[in-house]
C-alpha cells in the first residue's frame, strides 16, 4: 500500500544506484527539473546522491518512475525526513606545501594520528597527500587547530559523493600501460593533456575498477581533483635574460646559488610547488605574460626527486625558443593548462 503524505508536503529523490548508461536519461530528467543536463549527469555519476529536493509529490513520483524505466534505482523521501540533522562527513587530505617540511610534518602528525610515522611520511610525499577518509567535520576542525602554526601543510576537505578523480600512470611499463589505455578508451574516458592524466574526470568507483584492471597498482595513482597540487617548472624563456630571471626570483626572496647553474645548463627549474589545481592556469598565464613558459606537473610524481628541480625522461623535445631545454628533458605537453 502506498504511504499517505500530507497534501502540501515536498519530497527529495535520492538515486541509490545508477547503471553505466544513466547519463543518457539526463536531458529528459533535466527538463523535468529545469536544470542543465550536465548537472543531472554529475548527480547520477556519484550515486548514492540526491537528485532533487523540495519538489512536489507528483513530480517526485514521475521522476522515480522515469528513473526506474532507465534502470536507475531511486527512493522517495519526505523533505522533512531527508533533512533530519546528520553528522556530515568528508574526506580530508593533509597536503605538503613545502617539501623541506616533510620530516617536521611527519613528526607532528605521528603524535596526532593512529598511523606509523613512516606511513605518514610516505603518504605525505605521494600525489594527493595523506587522505583520511569519511571523517566527521568536527574532527577535522580539531585536527586543524592542532596543526595551527605548521606552515608546511594545508588541510583540504572533499565531499565523497561529488568528488571527481584523475588517473595518472607515469612509471607504468609500456605493455600494461597500453592495456590500461585500451580499457580506458573502451569506457569512453578521455585523457587530460594539461595535467598528464590518462583518464580524466572519473568517479571513485571507475578509478578503483581501472586499478583492478592493471593488477599491480605500482606507478598508478587515482587522485581526487580536490586534493591535486601541481609544481610549476620553467621550461623555456623568451625576452628576459638569465640575469633578469635571476633578479626576478631574488626579488621574491627565492634566489639560490644553484639557480644560475640550472638556468645556464637549461635544466628544468621548479619555480612553484604545491599549487592548488584551480590556481595552476592563472599562474601559467601570469608567467607567460613576462616571457617565461612554464609547464605543470602533478606534485610528487615518481619522476621528481623531492627538493630537486630536474626531471629526467627519455623523449626528446624540439627547441623552439631561446632558452629551450636540452633534448634529454621533456615536460608534459605544452597545451595551456585548463581546469575542467
Amino acid at each position: 500500500m502506498r504511504p499517505r503524505f500530507q497534501k502540501d508536503e515536498t519530497f527529495s529523490v535520492t538515486v541509490t544506484t545508477a547503471v553505466a548508461t544513466a547519463g543518457l536519461a539526463a536531458p529528459m530528467i533535466a527538463q523535468h527539473l529545469g536544470i542543465a543536463p550536465d548537472q543531472v549527469r554529475a548527480r547520477l555519476a556519484c550515486a548514492p546522491a540526491t537528485l532533487a529536493e523540495n519538489i512536489a509529490e507528483p513530480l517526485a513520483r514521475r521522476l522515480v518512475t522515469l528513473l526506474s524505466a532507465c534502470g536507475i534505482a531511486a527512493r522517495l523521501e519526505p523533505t522533512d525526513l531527508a533533512m533530519l540533522p546528520l553528522r556530515p562527513r568528508a574526506d580530508l587530505a593533509i597536503l605538503l606545501t613545502d617539501v623541506t617540511g616533510l620530516d617536521l610534518a611527519a613528526d607532528q602528525l605521528a603524535a596526532l594520528l593512529p598511523l606509523p610515522r613512516a606511513a605518514i611520511a610516505r603518504r605525505l610525499a605521494a600525489p594527493g597527500g595523506l587522505v583520511l577518509a569519511s571523517r566527521e567535520r568536527g574532527n577535522d576542525l580539531m585536527l586543524q587547530r592542532a596543526l595551527t602554526g605548521l606552515a608546511c601543510v594545508r588541510l583540504v576537505q572533499s565531499t565523497p559523493g561529488t568528488a571527481r578523480y584523475d588517473l595518472f600512470a607515469p612509471s607504468l611499463a609500456f605493455v600494461p600501460r597500453q592495456r590500461l589505455k585500451l580499457q580506458i578508451a573502451r569506457l569512453g574516458i578521455l585523457p587530460c593533456f594539461s595535467s598528464g592524466a590518462i583518464a580524466a574526470d572519473i568517479d571513485a568507483e571507475t578509478g578503483q575498477h581501472l586499478l583492478r584492471h592493471v593488477g599491480s597498482p605500482d606507478g598508478v595513482f587515482v587522485v581526487n581533483r580536490d586534493f591535486q597540487t601541481y609544481d610549476l617548472f620553467l621550461h623555456a624563456y623568451h625576452g628576459p635574460s638569465v640575469r633578469e630571471i635571476i633578479d626576478f626570483f631574488a626579488a621574491r626572496g627565492e634566489y639560490s646559488r644553484g639557480l644560475v647553474a640550472q638556468l645556464q645548463a637549461g635544466t628544468p627549474v621548479r619555480i612553484e610547488q604545491a599549487l592548488p589545481r584551480a590556481a595552476v592556469e592563472q599562474f601559467c598565464t601570469d608567467y607567460a605574460a613576462i616571457g617565461m613558459n612554464t609547464r605543470p606537473l602533478l606534485s610528487f610524481l615518481p619522476e621528481i626527486q623531492l627538493g630537486c628541480a630536474e626531471i629526467a625522461m627519455a623523449t626528446p623535445v624540439v627547441p623552439r625558443a631561446r632558452g629551450q631545454l636540452p633534448q634529454q628533458y621533456v615536460m608534459p605537453r605544452s597545451a595551456p593548462f585548463r581546469v575542467a
